[in-house]
């Protein structure tokens, strides 16, 4: 693999564009969330799942999070 140097580069790339945080009411965040997920057809879903520590070897509940299709309409 052969590196590039930094002066091959220069004036071929751009910054990364500027993120302004903004706070969000609860109320706000589902719409958004919810105009998303319709958007998309994809939400978050939560699962809890048994997880076994590898320090300790108990097991511990855990809650994971993946991304799902929406339930079809009907």
């Amino acid at each position: 693999m052969s590196r590039i140097r930094k002066d091959e580069m220069k004036g071929k790339t751009t910054p990364a564009p500027t993120v302004t945080a903004r706070k969000y009411t609860a109320e706000e965040f589902v719409e958004e969330y919810q105009a998303l997920c319709k958007e998309t057809g994809f939400q978050i879903v939560f699962a809890p799942q048994w997880a076994q520590s590898k320090d300790t070897g108990d097991y511990r509940l855990v809650i994971v999070s993946s991304v799902a299709p929406m339930p079809k309409e009907e």
